[in-house]
Protein backbone atom coordinates (compact mmCIF):
# COMPACT_ATOMS: atom_id res chain seq x y z
CA UNK A 1 0.00 0.00 0.00
CA UNK A 2 1.45 3.62 -0.81
CA UNK A 3 2.59 5.20 2.25
CA UNK A 4 1.80 9.14 1.28
CA UNK A 5 -1.93 9.49 0.41
CA UNK A 6 -3.51 12.79 -0.65
CA UNK A 7 -7.30 12.02 -0.11
CA UNK A 8 -9.63 14.50 -1.86
CA UNK A 9 -13.43 14.65 -0.53
CA UNK A 10 -16.26 15.81 -2.14
CA UNK A 11 -19.77 15.40 -0.21
CA UNK A 12 -21.22 13.86 3.30
CA UNK A 13 -20.64 10.21 2.18
CA UNK A 14 -17.00 10.86 0.95
CA UNK A 15 -15.95 12.92 3.75
CA UNK A 16 -17.50 10.24 6.41
CA UNK A 17 -15.72 7.42 4.35
CA UNK A 18 -12.75 9.37 4.73
CA UNK A 19 -13.00 9.63 8.59
CA UNK A 20 -13.05 6.09 8.92
CA UNK A 21 -10.15 5.21 6.45
CA UNK A 22 -8.06 7.36 9.06
CA UNK A 23 -9.45 5.66 12.08
CA UNK A 24 -8.90 2.15 10.25
CA UNK A 25 -5.49 2.69 9.29
CA UNK A 26 -4.32 4.13 12.26
CA UNK A 27 -6.17 0.48 13.97
CA UNK A 28 -4.65 -2.11 11.96
CA UNK A 29 -1.16 -0.38 11.99
CA UNK A 30 -0.84 -0.13 7.98
CA UNK A 31 1.79 2.80 8.55
CA UNK A 32 0.67 5.39 6.08
CA UNK A 33 0.52 9.00 5.86
CA UNK A 34 -3.38 10.47 4.95
CA UNK A 35 -3.60 13.79 4.43
CA UNK A 36 -7.31 14.90 3.48
CA UNK A 37 -8.77 17.90 1.74
CA UNK A 38 -12.60 17.82 2.51
CA UNK A 39 -15.20 19.51 0.49
CA UNK A 40 -13.34 20.17 -2.64
CA UNK A 41 -16.18 21.95 -5.08
CA UNK A 42 -14.44 23.16 -7.67
CA UNK A 43 -11.20 23.33 -10.01
CA UNK A 44 -9.32 26.37 -8.41
CA UNK A 45 -9.38 25.12 -4.91
CA UNK A 46 -6.94 22.74 -6.82
CA UNK A 47 -4.51 25.19 -7.53
CA UNK A 48 -4.13 26.03 -3.90
CA UNK A 49 -2.89 23.04 -3.02
CA UNK A 50 0.84 22.84 -2.25
CA UNK A 51 0.95 18.99 -1.37
CA UNK A 52 0.57 17.23 -4.12
CA UNK A 53 4.22 16.59 -5.67
CA UNK A 54 5.06 15.28 -2.02
CA UNK A 55 2.12 12.16 -2.19
CA UNK A 56 2.49 9.10 -3.95
CA UNK A 57 -1.11 8.48 -3.93
CA UNK A 58 -3.85 10.81 -5.01
CA UNK A 59 -6.74 10.12 -4.67
CA UNK A 60 -10.57 11.44 -4.87
CA UNK A 61 -13.57 9.88 -3.06
CA UNK A 62 -17.12 11.72 -3.96
CA UNK A 63 -20.22 11.02 -3.42
CA UNK A 64 -21.06 11.13 -7.44
CA UNK A 65 -18.62 11.00 -10.33
CA UNK A 66 -16.89 14.21 -10.71
CA UNK A 67 -15.13 14.22 -13.91
CA UNK A 68 -13.85 17.70 -14.03
CA UNK A 69 -12.58 17.36 -10.99
CA UNK A 70 -11.23 13.97 -11.69
CA UNK A 71 -9.14 15.32 -15.18
CA UNK A 72 -7.48 18.61 -13.04
CA UNK A 73 -6.28 15.77 -10.50
CA UNK A 74 -5.13 13.04 -12.96
CA UNK A 75 -3.06 16.48 -14.81
CA UNK A 76 -1.81 17.08 -11.26
CA UNK A 77 -1.10 13.69 -10.01
CA UNK A 78 0.83 12.71 -13.83
CA UNK A 79 2.82 16.02 -13.71
CA UNK A 80 3.69 15.50 -9.84
CA UNK A 81 4.80 11.76 -10.98
CA UNK A 82 1.77 10.37 -8.56
CA UNK A 83 -0.46 7.52 -9.14
CA UNK A 84 -3.95 9.11 -9.19
CA UNK A 85 -7.14 7.13 -8.00
CA UNK A 86 -11.33 8.00 -8.07
CA UNK A 87 -13.36 6.36 -5.39
CA UNK A 88 -17.03 7.36 -6.03
CA UNK A 89 -21.18 5.75 -5.64
CA UNK A 90 -23.15 5.03 -8.60
CA UNK A 91 -26.48 4.57 -6.96
CA UNK A 92 -25.13 2.36 -3.91
CA UNK A 93 -22.32 0.29 -5.68
CA UNK A 94 -19.00 1.93 -4.79
CA UNK A 95 -16.36 2.36 -7.95
CA UNK A 96 -12.44 2.11 -6.67
CA UNK A 97 -10.83 3.01 -10.04
CA UNK A 98 -9.25 2.90 -12.85
CA UNK A 99 -5.92 2.86 -10.83
CA UNK A 100 -3.55 6.02 -13.44
CA UNK A 101 -0.24 5.63 -12.94
CA UNK A 102 2.08 9.24 -14.32
CA UNK A 103 4.46 6.86 -16.65
CA UNK A 104 1.84 4.20 -18.02
CA UNK A 105 -1.51 4.02 -20.03
CA UNK A 106 -4.22 4.05 -19.89
CA UNK A 107 -4.72 7.34 -18.26
CA UNK A 108 -8.28 9.19 -16.76
CA UNK A 109 -9.05 10.11 -20.06
CA UNK A 110 -8.78 6.67 -22.02
CA UNK A 111 -11.21 5.73 -19.15
CA UNK A 112 -13.96 8.65 -19.81
CA UNK A 113 -13.45 7.81 -23.45
CA UNK A 114 -14.13 3.96 -23.15
CA UNK A 115 -17.07 4.11 -20.57
CA UNK A 116 -19.13 6.32 -23.34
CA UNK A 117 -17.68 4.21 -26.38
CA UNK A 118 -19.32 0.87 -24.46
CA UNK A 119 -22.63 2.60 -23.03
CA UNK A 120 -25.51 2.37 -24.88
CA UNK A 121 -27.05 5.68 -24.28
CA UNK A 122 -23.86 7.90 -24.51
CA UNK A 123 -26.14 10.73 -24.92
CA UNK A 124 -28.03 10.33 -21.51
CA UNK A 125 -24.58 9.37 -19.68
CA UNK A 126 -23.24 12.55 -20.60
CA UNK A 127 -26.40 14.54 -19.22
CA UNK A 128 -25.77 12.96 -16.20
CA UNK A 129 -22.28 13.37 -15.64
CA UNK A 130 -22.80 16.55 -16.65
CA UNK A 131 -25.44 17.52 -13.86
CA UNK A 132 -23.22 15.34 -11.20
CA UNK A 133 -20.77 18.28 -11.84
CA UNK A 134 -22.96 20.41 -9.62
CA UNK A 135 -25.16 18.14 -7.75
CA UNK A 136 -24.62 15.79 -5.29
CA UNK A 137 -27.42 13.31 -4.57
CA UNK A 138 -29.11 13.58 -1.65
CA UNK A 139 -28.64 9.87 0.05
CA UNK A 140 -30.72 7.70 2.92
CA UNK A 141 -28.83 9.02 5.52
CA UNK A 142 -30.15 6.21 7.89
CA UNK A 143 -27.86 4.43 6.26
CA UNK A 144 -25.35 6.53 5.68
CA UNK A 145 -23.05 5.58 8.39
CA UNK A 146 -23.28 1.65 7.68
CA UNK A 147 -22.43 2.25 4.21
CA UNK A 148 -19.42 4.79 4.79
CA UNK A 149 -18.24 2.42 7.24
CA UNK A 150 -18.40 -0.65 4.86
CA UNK A 151 -17.02 1.58 1.76
CA UNK A 152 -14.22 2.73 4.02
CA UNK A 153 -12.75 -1.28 5.05
CA UNK A 154 -13.52 -1.76 0.98
CA UNK A 155 -11.12 1.04 0.16
CA UNK A 156 -8.64 -0.02 2.62
CA UNK A 157 -8.35 -3.79 1.33
CA UNK A 158 -8.07 -3.01 -2.12
CA UNK A 159 -5.16 -0.81 -1.18
CA UNK A 160 -3.27 -3.75 0.80
CA UNK A 161 -4.37 -6.34 -1.95
CA UNK A 162 -3.62 -4.39 -4.68
CA UNK A 163 0.35 -3.17 -3.26
CA UNK A 164 1.50 -2.22 -6.27
CA UNK A 165 -1.49 -0.76 -7.62
CA UNK A 166 -2.34 -2.62 -11.48
CA UNK A 167 -2.47 -0.05 -14.23
CA UNK A 168 -6.00 0.17 -14.83
CA UNK A 169 -7.53 -1.82 -12.68
CA UNK A 170 -11.35 -1.03 -12.38
CA UNK A 171 -13.57 -2.79 -9.35
CA UNK A 172 -17.19 -2.05 -8.21
CA UNK A 173 -18.63 -3.58 -5.47
CA UNK A 174 -22.74 -3.17 -4.45
CA UNK A 175 -22.69 -2.11 -0.93
CA UNK A 176 -26.09 -3.72 -0.87
CA UNK A 177 -24.81 -7.53 -1.41
CA UNK A 178 -20.89 -7.32 -1.45
CA UNK A 179 -21.31 -8.69 -5.08
CA UNK A 180 -18.00 -7.23 -6.40
CA UNK A 181 -16.92 -7.22 -10.00
CA UNK A 182 -12.88 -6.52 -11.15
CA UNK A 183 -11.94 -5.37 -14.44
CA UNK A 184 -9.50 -3.45 -16.39
CA UNK A 185 -9.93 -0.42 -18.62
CA UNK A 186 -8.12 -0.73 -21.90
CA UNK A 187 -5.70 2.52 -23.40
CA UNK A 188 -7.26 4.16 -26.01
CA UNK A 189 -5.09 3.43 -28.96
CA UNK A 190 -4.44 7.18 -30.12
CA UNK A 191 -4.84 8.96 -27.20
CA UNK A 192 -2.87 12.37 -27.00
CA UNK A 193 -2.36 11.83 -22.98
CA UNK A 194 -0.70 8.82 -22.91
CA UNK A 195 -0.74 6.72 -25.94
CA UNK A 196 1.37 9.29 -27.75
CA UNK A 197 3.97 8.94 -25.06
CA UNK A 198 4.61 4.60 -25.56
CA UNK A 199 6.99 4.14 -28.01
CA UNK A 200 6.17 3.66 -31.53
CA UNK A 201 6.97 0.24 -31.67
CA UNK A 202 4.21 -0.70 -29.19
CA UNK A 203 1.03 1.49 -31.05
CA UNK A 204 1.65 -0.14 -34.45
CA UNK A 205 -1.07 -2.19 -36.05
CA UNK A 206 0.07 -5.19 -35.60
CA UNK A 207 0.37 -4.78 -32.21
CA UNK A 208 -3.04 -3.59 -31.66
CA UNK A 209 -4.49 -6.69 -33.51
CA UNK A 210 -2.16 -8.90 -31.41
CA UNK A 211 -3.35 -7.56 -28.52
CA UNK A 212 -7.20 -7.83 -29.07
CA UNK A 213 -6.89 -11.29 -30.55
CA UNK A 214 -5.11 -12.26 -26.79
CA UNK A 215 -8.47 -11.18 -25.50
CA UNK A 216 -10.89 -13.81 -27.46
CA UNK A 217 -8.22 -16.75 -27.51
Amino acid sequence: MPQTLLIFTRGPFANTMTAYLERFAERFGTGNSITKINDLQDLDAINEVQIIDKSNLIVLISDTAAYRIAEKLAQEARAAGAAFLTVYLEMLRLRIGPVVKASEGPCWNCSVRREFQHSSHPTALAALRHSQEFEIEALQTGFLDAHTRQAAALLLLFLQEHAELQTGLVVEIDLHDGKRIDNFVWGVHDCEVCGLQRPAFTRTVDTLEQVLASQYS
